[in-house]
């Protein structure tokens, strides 16, 4: 007796809600009550005494029955729709024109919350005829963000360098440890005094986190060019320890931001270069800023901004300490009415062979936009953007919403950002997740 094999793949649909009641810690998701199934047949590898194709799936005594007509021109595909998540059995009868059933099959199929189950079923021959079928599936999920529940998830310790808030995330994951490091940003400011400095801040979930200090771990260093403002940066862990890219000036009257460098093998001491490692030119990044470094294939890059905010300018080293500029900066301008006229803060991980990159617009304030490439250089925005708004904080807890900072554990892509309230005095941080 003759037979052909049948490869399908079955794939269910999660919808995730935002409502409260459905975000906990650790993050949850509501299990998909429905799901579509969708198998696609390769026509030319049917054989020609086929000219029906049954579905059946069954579960109990529910019982979902589809067709194909295998003569039609027309695309090669059977669809069941709101599928409910569960083990149903799937048969498949190929059958000629007089509907007698050449071939048959049959499988146990679970169909999981988010997950792809790939099943090999092998139709055996019951009369003449033969070939081979092909079923494979598309799909499609919801892939919007959300603010988590319990939010901010980091409030200011109220000591006397945080009077006006904690703010500028940059969030890590490596020792099974969320690590965070953070601005803190003092309520006044002298000639002696400097208006931030980095604290730092540990969590087991990514959603609740403890400060190390009331003490910062990171301070400007007087008579130095930060010796006014350790200001907004990101952090970097390769084979020799941590890296620490931060912006910072030291005169008042003077702003001109330029980016340093500091050391550590813990994450909690630090060295600091002497000098900065990056500086502007008199061109549209002037006074810059980092917000995303990371290394790929021993080739740094850095994605840095200019303020006021125009474009995401790309630098790139081999060692992260001498940067050369890419000549044809920035490489990612403001394209979309919602961009307000300027972009930056660009936050940039790698990840399934891509570089992904959230930012945000001009004036810091209002919402992120996403934006993948494939080399580094040549980035396509989401058709989506902006994928977070202000207006999407949990009962609108942040009057305006900015530098971004996007992390991936596992399979779970998060932006821990700042949340300010209208006039931008008093910040916190927050997270959104994405589904």
């Amino acid at each position: 007796m003759k037979k052909y094999s049948v490869i399908f793949i079955i794939l269910a649909f999660v919808f995730t809600s935002c409502k409260e009641q459905l975000v906990t810690t650790p993050i949850q998701q509501l299990a998909s009550q429905n799901g579509n199934v969708s198998l696609a047949f390769e026509k030319s590898q049917i054989p020609e005494t086929v000219k029906i194709i049954r579905a059946v799936l069954k579960r109990n005594s529910d019982s979902l029955i589809n067709t194909l007509n295998a003569a039609d021109s027309g695309s090669a595909e059977i669809v069941f729709s709101k599928v409910p998540v569960g083990i149903w059995k799937l048969k498949i009868d190929a059958m000629n024109a007089d509907n007698i059933i050449l071939y048959t099959g049959s499988v146990d199929v679970t169909v999981l919350e988010n997950m792809v189950t790939n099943v090999n079923l092998v139709l055996q021959q019951i009369s003449t005829g033969v070939g081979s079928v092909k079923i494979t599936v598309t799909w499609a999920q919801n892939s919007s963000w959300f603010d988590f529940s319990s939010i901010p998830i980091l409030y200011p310790q109220g000591t006397q360098y945080d009077g006006r808030g904690i703010g500028y995330p940059f969030v890590t994951y490596d020792d099974s440890l969320y690590k965070m490091w953070y601005l803190n940003i003092q309520s006044a400011v002298n000639s002696k005094g400097a208006i931030s400095s980095v604290g730092y801040a540990t969590s087991k979930d990514g959603l609740t986190w403890k400060h190390y200090s009331q003490e910062p771990v990171l301070t400007p260093t007087q008579g130095t060019w930060d010796a006014f403002i350790i200001g907004h940066g990101t952090i970097l862990r390769d084979e020799t320890g941590y890296k620490l890219y931060y912006c910072g000036y030291n005169d008042n009257n003077n702003i001109r931001y330029s980016i340093g460098l500091a050391t550590s093998s813990d994450g909690i001491q630090w060295e600091k270069k002497t000098d900065p490692v990056f500086k502007g030119t008199n061109s549209w990044d002037y006074s810059i800023g980092v917000k995303g470094v990371l290394k790929v294939n021993n080739k740094y890059f850095m994605y840095y901004g200019s303020s006021p905010a125009s474009g995401i300018g790309l630098a790139t080293s081999a060692d992260g300490i001498t940067w050369t500029r890419y000549p044809s900066n920035p490489i990612i301008n403001p394209t979309e009415s919602w961009e307000g006229g300027g972009i930056g803060y660009a936050s940039v991980i790698y990840d399934e062979g891509k570089f992904k990159m959230v930012y945000v617009n001009n004036g810091y304030s209002s919402g992120f936009g996403y934006a993948t490439s494939e080399d580094g250089i040549h980035w396509i925005k989401d058709a989506s953007n902006p994928i977070f708004t202000k207006e999407k904080t949990k009962n609108l807890w942040a009057g305006n919403v900015g530098y971004p900072s996007l992390t991936k554990v596992g399979n779970k892509l998060m932006i821990y950002y700042t949340g300010m309230n209208s006039n931008g005095l008093e910040m916190r941080i927050g997270v959104a997740i994405k589904n």
